[in-house]
Order: C-alpha cells, then structure tokens, then sequence
C-alpha cells in the first residue's frame, strides 16, 4: 500500500492492489498542471510529487511509478523494453534447462561462420567470445504489440512493465473514456493478482454506474486545492 500526494495538498490518495484509485481533478489548467508535473517528476525533472509506504516512509517514485497519458498510443516497443528484453533472453540462455543446447548449438553456427569467412581468401580472425544478449539480436527479438482488445494490450504492458522494471504501480490518464466498466473489473482483478496498484487520473468523477462492482478509492481535488476522499 502506498500513498501519492502532490507538494500542494495535505493528505493524498490511498493507492492498494485491492481497490481501483481514482484521482479526480477539476479544472482543465491545473488538471493539465498536475499531470505535466507528475511526468516530469517520474523522469527526475521535478519533484512535485511524492510516494510513500504505509510507514510514511518516501519512496522512490521513478523506480515505483509508471505513468501512462496516452493510452490508445502507449507501446510495448520502446528500446528500453526492448534492451530489457534481451538482458532476460540472454540470462534465460545460461539457465541449466538452456546451456547446453545453447553453447552446442553456437558451436555449430560459429564453425559455419569460421568456414565462410576462411573461403573469403583473406587473413580473417574469428572471435569465439560472445554475449548471449547479441544472439538474441540477430534475429530482431521484439515483445508482440498487436492485440485484439485494449484489456488484454493493458495486461501484457502491465505484466512486462512489472516483471522487467518492478513497476508496483500504474498509473493512466483518462482510462475511463477506453475501458467498459466490466473491462476496468476484469483489469482489476489481474492487478489484485500481481499485487499491483492502479491508479486512473480523471478530469472529474466517473460516474457510480460505471464504478459497478469496482472496489475504489477516490480523492477529489477541486480548483481550490480542497481533498475530498469518497470511498
């Protein structure tokens, strides 16, 4: 359990894998303020933004926070998931259950690449040292990005993001607009299971029609600074 407070306010938002968060903040300037600030803060531009334990202990929110503003465009991509990637391949290749196979059939490649460039004609050094990551290269290792629904696109990101990066909490702009209130259910519950926080960043308060169901903890911020928590 955590907690996510902005400099200007006196208490924050509750942020628990067993219940969906929602931060409503009204009026357009400062709800633009806040989520600008929010990402430069998670990129060590700012610290407008604190997150801390049920100790009240600060944590580092960079390393804990992922904040995603366009969710229709987020990507599963990126060269820092991709070079996540390869680092995991390439330690997966030297597990007892890969090893062998895998140096074995290196060999195999390394000879075939030896006898190629020795009928070159020319003096050629070979280098038999090799980094498991540059195997995987070689054959242009990307994570799939193409999903028949945005639900399941938003647990692969969330499932990658946690594993590679130890992302504890998610948070995304305007999620309500994308995701039918069973959808936002069913996301929830994948989130309970990997222990997970979801935190939805509105512009005003989803309405209870849609929260059907949904455990939720909800902070309202008026354009006075004014804290109302609705739970």
């Amino acid at each position: 359990m955590y907690k996510l407070k902005h400099s200007s306010w006196n208490e924050g938002i509750i942020l628990s894998p067993s219940a969906v968060s929602i931060l409503a903040l009204e009026g357009k300037e400062k709800f633009y303020s806040y989520c600008t600030q929010l990402s430069k803060t998670l990129d060590g531009d700012a610290d407008e933004w604190v997150l801390t334990n049920i100790k009240s202990e600060a944590q580092k929110i960079a390393k804990l926070m992922y904040y995603e503003p366009n969710v229709i465009g987020m990507q599963l991509t990126s060269k820092k998931l991709q070079t996540a990637l390869y680092k995991k391949c390439g330690t997966s290749a030297s597990d007892s259950a890969y090893e062998y196979e895998f140096r074995k059939t290196l060999k195999l490649l390394y000879e075939l690449c030896r006898d190629i460039s020795t009928d070159v004609g020319y003096d050629i050094t070979l280098n038999d040292e090799y980094d498991p990551i540059d195997v995987f290269k070689l054959f242009s290792l990307e994570i799939k990005d193409e999903y028949p629904t945005l639900l399941l696109r938003l647990v692969a990101f969330i499932n990658i993001h946690a594993e590679f990066f130890g992302i504890k909490v998610f948070s995304f702009l305007f999620l309500s607009n994308f995701l039918t209130s069973s959808d936002l259910w069913m996301l929830h519950q994948h989130c309970i299971s990997m222990d997970i926080c979801l935190l939805l960043i509105e512009p005003q308060m989803p309405s209870s029609r849609y929260l059907t169901d949904i455990e939720t903890k909800i902070l309202l911020v008026d354009e006075d600074n004014c804290e109302i928590a609705i739970n």
